[in-house]
């Protein structure tokens, strides 16, 4: 069964603010999921190429119906005819010299009363503006995936990077007690290099969690077109609720009657047997 492109804008809204039920609406500074959203829409180059292919697909079928409608055509000549007339044995021409102008006016409307190619040209064009609605259903969830995927991607490696500075911070104070028990003569040097080479590794640990924070960020960049300055973070408590029907086939029909892509194909499909 075919979706309108309307009811899967429809569903997208609604499954992204399901999503972004799970994070906090009170938060004083950040963008949540829905805003991200929108402004990926905005800017993502592949979207907006989905979305301009889809615009430009439905003209197809207005062209299409054009076959159907009448034609005008208006045409007019208009000739300066001169003449030099020396001798006529007809006495509706006089010698001499004359210039006399012609015109001439046609106008031809011509209406098809019935014309397969036409016909099958509709029918293939509706097939068409269908197939590109799937496409640009398919982009739109397509759009949403990839935005939660590297929204949720910049959360995770800010969460990595804040742990990851508070294992140094722990190493660096045992480093400094160590230190302090060096300095004292209760334990080996031996002690003291191994506190500082778990610190150092710590270090590069809190370096490569940035640079991952970094990668993230400028992931989410390429969809938003601008840095975002902070996101909301994901609620303590989500509930996590079992999917209803509980019965996988139920799930497997569903798809293959309602997926976008699926749907795609099959009017392409409509398409090469209008052709």
């Amino acid at each position: 069964m075919m979706r309108s492109n309307g009811s899967i804008r429809r569903r997208l809204v609604a499954g992204l603010m399901v999503t972004a039920g799970c994070f906090p609406l009170a938060a004083a500074h950040g963008e949540n999921l829905i805003e991200v959203y929108a402004l990926a829409k905005e800017s993502d180059p592949v979207f907006r190429a989905a979305r301009f292919d889809y615009e430009a697909a439905t003209y197809a079928e207005p062209q299409a119906f054009a076959g159907f409608l009448p034609t005008i055509s208006f045409e007019m000549t208009q000739t300066d005819t001169q003449q030099k007339i020396i001798s006529s044995k007809n006495t509706v021409y006089s010698s001499g010299s004359s210039r006399y102008p012609t015109e001439n006016r046609t106008v031809t409307i011509s209406q098809p009363i019935f014309k397969l190619s036409s016909w099958r040209g509709y029918e293939q064009a509706k097939a068409k503006v269908r197939q590109a609605s799937s496409l640009f259903g398919a982009a739109q969830q397509d759009l949403a995936l990839r935005t939660a995927t590297a929204y949720l991607n910049v959360l995770a490696a800010s969460d990595n990077l804040t742990f990851t500075r508070a294992e140094r911070d722990a190493i660096k104070r045992q480093l400094d007690l160590v230190q302090q028990r060096y300095a004292s003569g209760l334990v080996a040097i031996a002690s003291l290099h191994d506190a500082k080479a778990r610190h150092a590794m710590k270090e590069a640990d809190v370096i490569a969690a940035e640079n991952e924070l970094e990668d993230m960020q400028q992931a989410l960049r390429s969809l938003t077109g601008k840095r975002v300055a902070g996101l909301r973070p994901v609620r303590d408590a989500i509930a996590l609720e079992i999917p209803e029907p509980a019965d996988i086939d139920k799930w497997v029909e569903s798809a293959m009657n309602q997926n976008v892509s699926l749907e795609a194909r099959r009017q392409a499909v409509e398409v090469a047997q209008q052709e």
